[in-house]
């Protein structure tokens, strides 16, 4: 392993904590993982548990899908912007050529 690549003493100690908690709420961890929801996000939400900040695994639950919720409606109206700048304006009606002009003014006159 190159130095960048080399687990690091906090990658250690948080693949740890994820292995606790799996053991804690592997039902939670197996929901989240089946939406896309990274088990780092589930740690976040699980050691908020510990911290007081939230009362149970049923609201770290909540909360995760709220945030998973609220980011992937970000993510479409990106994606919605950012479709719509790729298509191009419409371009102008051009301009009538002299010859069109003559042909709608004998139409119009001879329409009055």
């Amino acid at each position: 392993l190159s130095p960048a690549r080399a687990p690091t003493a906090k990658m250690a100690d948080e693949e740890a904590e994820i292995a606790r908690w799996r053991g804690v709420a592997p039902a939670l961890f197996d929901e989240c993982d089946g939406r896309g929801i990274s088990e780092y996000a589930v740690l976040n939400a699980l050691q908020l548990i510990e911290r007081g900040q939230l009362g149970s695994i049923e609201e770290a639950r909540l909360q995760l899908l709220r945030q998973h919720e609220e980011k992937a409606a970000i993510r479409e109206k990106m994606r919605l912007a950012m479709a719509q700048r790729a298509v191009p304006a419409p371009e102008p009606d051009p301009e009538p050529a002299p010859a069109e002009d003559a042909v709608a003014d004998a139409a119009a006159s001879s329409a009055a």
